[in-house]
């Protein structure tokens, strides 16, 4: 909620900060060297042939969240794949509009403004 002050800052849309970047950015950057280190046992410990099949679906799976992280466009990723997944009951929609009658704008007799709801 924003009050619009210049005394009152609204502070839920600043990202704090350590050593100089905000906390989203350090998550990143430390997943990313946690999937820079994976792949580089991959490469010195697995033969060629075995690298080159392993290593792009490991980048892909682990490499994906902190660059979307990153880029600043995870949340709308994220909506984006739980849409995809999730059942949405559409309702039928006719395209016709009501048309009401005078009668259903008359108050009945037995209802009076001061009864108790």
């Amino acid at each position: 909620m924003a009050i619009g002050s210049q005394f009152y800052k609204d502070v839920s849309k600043i990202e704090r900060k350590v050593w100089g970047i905000s906390i989203r950015q350090l998550k990143a950057y430390v997943l990313l060297a946690g999937t820079a280190l994976i792949l580089g046992v991959e490469i010195f410990f697995l033969p060629d042939w075995a690298f080159l099949i392993f290593s792009l679906p490991t980048a892909i799976v682990l490499g994906y969240y902190p660059v979307f992280l990153l880029l600043n466009t995870w949340k709308e990723k994220k909506r984006k794949f739980e849409l995809y997944f999730y059942y949405e009951e559409r309702t039928y929609r006719s395209g016709q509009i009501r048309r009401y009658g005078k009668h259903e704008f008359t108050q009945k007799e037995t209802i009076k403004e001061t009864d108790e709801i």
